[in-house]
């Protein structure tokens, strides 16, 4: 049985009020959220989540425009942007007060060395992040949804399931290939001669 952690402890919020200090003072942020794991700052444009993982113990930064919550970015996908050669470590964890500290410290050092002009408003770092995440959201999309339908037309295809066929390809006609669109083409004619 695994023994709980106090948090309230570790002293979190008072670590993060200490080191992200920046924010309130260079960034224009405000604390407005408060808790022994997650503690949120707001600007006019933007919101900051700095947490302590309930269960996990990672210890993690993101962003986010208010105007689009709950969209929001972790501190890897921000260093992609701003920092593409950056090959530090970004995943923290911290299990004790002490591991937590040197967490919460490194987290600010690599956030105000790295994020400052995105968390000033730089409105081409917020685009390239947008850039990002519609190609991931893209690529989830191809490996959870295309791909697999594809493989199933495929296999409906070998069948001569010719409505399978159409009805798999329908929902991905603009992401087929030149050779699936002939397979279409082809089930639609076979279906269209056993209706005649």
């Amino acid at each position: 049985m695994q023994t709980t952690i106090n948090r309230k402890y570790f002293e979190f919020p008072e670590m993060v009020e200490h080191h992200f200090r920046f924010l309130e003072q260079e960034l224009g942020f405000i604390m407005v959220e408060a808790s022994e794991t997650f503690i949120q700052y707001r600007s006019q444009l933007f919101f900051v989540n700095i947490y302590h993982g309930r269960q996990s113990y990672e210890v993690g930064f993101e962003v986010g425009r208010i105007d689009e919550a709950p969209l929001r970015y972790g501190l890897s996908a921000l260093l992609m942007v701003v920092v593409p050669e950056y090959n530090g470590n970004t995943f923290f964890q911290a299990r004790d007060k002490k591991t937590l500290q040197k967490s919460v410290e490194r987290l600010a050092q690599i956030v105000k060395a790295h994020c400052h002009y995105l968390l000033m408003g730089d409105l081409e770092t917020w685009k390239k992040l947008e850039n990002i995440r519609q190609l991931e959201k893209k690529q989830l999309h191809q490996n959870y949804f295309v791909r697999p339908t594809k493989n199933e037309a495929l296999g409906a295809w070998q069948r001569r399931d010719y409505e399978e066929v159409i009805c798999k390809y329908e929902t991905i006609e603009t992401d087929l290939t030149e050779i699936e669109r002939r397979r279409l083409a082809c089930a639609r004619k076979k279906i269209k001669e056993i209706k005649e």
